[in-house]
């Protein structure tokens, strides 16, 4: 059992962040845009990305259709 506070990255993704998380990033914004909407710094989230690969494959979830809407 783990002692100690909660992580920052505990207490602000739950699933419905998940969620949020891969609907902002099939609706287009940027990584910058959702970082300041988690109430996060854009360095933070860039960490969470490589530690956490759950946090990862939200950001990536749908990027490949907001690209594409793009074009």
């Amino acid at each position: 059992m783990a002692v100690g506070r909660p992580t920052k990255y505990e207490n602000v993704m739950s699933q419905a962040n998940f969620e949020l998380v891969r609907y902002w990033t099939i609706k287009g914004y940027t990584e910058e845009e959702i970082a300041e909407k988690l109430g996060i710094a854009y360095s933070t989230l860039k960490e969470w990305k490589i530690k956490y690969e759950d946090f990862s494959a939200a950001l990536k979830a749908e990027k490949g259709s907001a690209d594409d809407l793009v074009e």
